[in-house]
């Protein structure tokens, strides 16, 4: 019997608890990719757009130059004085700025951030 009235006692305590139970609440609101980006772009000292030079010549963001992804090893010593500072490549998806970031990390560059693709930016901004 006393058996019995402390398995009933500890069920009584976990179901009390169980009731007590409450999920969580998120309070976090979900943030936006794009306008995170344009946070960084505006603070940004080097604004690099990554996509072919007709790409860029059909529309690109103030400030930005090119420097296609595939060339941007090759014309390191232009950029190398933002070396330590913020930079920011965009490309048309964010695939090739993926590749022009590690690229630059690669180098030695320490603040490299990948905002994504053109016309989402654009969108944002916009």
């Amino acid at each position: 019997m006393y058996i019995i009235s402390r398995i009933i006692f500890v069920l009584a305590l976990v179901a009390i608890s169980a009731c007590s139970f409450s999920e969580p609440k998120l309070t976090a609101t979900p943030t936006n990719p794009n306008k995170q980006a344009w946070t960084e772009i505006d603070a940004a000292s080097l604004l690099i757009d990554v996509r072919s030079p007709d790409e860029y010549a059909s529309g690109h963001l103030d400030r930005a130059i090119n420097i296609p992804h595939d060339k941007i090893a090759q014309r390191i010593a232009e950029i190398s004085r933002a070396k330590d500072q913020s930079v920011v490549v965009y490309c048309k998806s964010g695939r090739r700025a993926g590749l022009a970031e590690a690229t630059l990390r690669e180098h030695g560059f320490t603040r490299v951030i990948n905002a994504g693709g053109y016309e989402s930016l654009v969108s944002e901004k916009n």
